[in-house]
């Protein structure tokens, strides 16, 4: 016999949806699988899966408040460091940008994915340059980065040594086996990390 005691509400079984779907790196239209439905009916019949529209909306909420709790973090800190890519991948340009600093407490690295940015155009020295800036006071983080880290690739070198700051010194590293083409996954786990965890 099927119990109808629910243990928890529809707006917890929704965040648990998010939650999956999230982690999972799954497409929005997955919550509208047929295959998916039925599970979910099978595991708490009394709640309803929520439709990719909603989902969407759900997900820029969640977006957007981890994005706020970020920017109030990194607000706390003295120093972070930052990594930057650039690729194309089916003929669509993109920025990716990391950031990377030591909890004081537990001496435990926090990493952080803080944009994949669609770029127009060619990866001109002067679009990076202005991209990873836009980024940087985006997320409040221009004053505090002290090092970011990228290929050798002549565009980053040049908008480094143009938007840069200046009195720093710029420090080379030539990989060998750079591979260009290759294309970097979106990292979401920041929109699941707890920072109040870190204190």
């Amino acid at each position: 016999k099927k119990s109808k005691i629910s243990f928890y509400t529809q707006e917890e079984f929704d965040g648990y949806v998010l939650d999956y779907i999230i982690e999972g790196l799954l497409p929005l239209k997955h919550v509208d699988s047929p295959a998916f439905i039925k599970l979910m009916r099978c595991v708490s019949p009394e709640h309803k899966v929520m439709c990719r529209q909603t989902l969407s909306k759900r997900l820029q909420a969640r977006y957007l408040e981890a994005k706020e709790k970020l920017v109030a973090h990194l607000m706390t800190l003295k120093a972070v460091c930052t990594t930057a890519d650039c690729w194309s991948a089916r003929g669509k340009s993109y920025v990716g940008v990391t950031c990377h600093w030591i909890d004081p407490k537990k001496l435990k690295r926090i990493s952080v994915c803080l944009a994949i940015r669609r770029i127009f155009g060619r990866h001109t020295y002067d679009l990076l340059g202005k991209t990873l800036e836009s980024i940087n006071m985006e997320f409040g983080i221009d004053d505090i980065t002290v090092l970011t880290l990228t290929d050798s690739g002549s565009n980053f070198l040049k908008a480094f040594r143009l938007f840069g700051a200046h009195g720093t010194e710029t420090q080379l590293e030539t990989d060998e086996e750079e591979d260009d083409d290759a294309v970097v996954g979106t990292d979401l786990e920041f929109l699941l990390l707890d920072y109040d965890d870190a204190d």
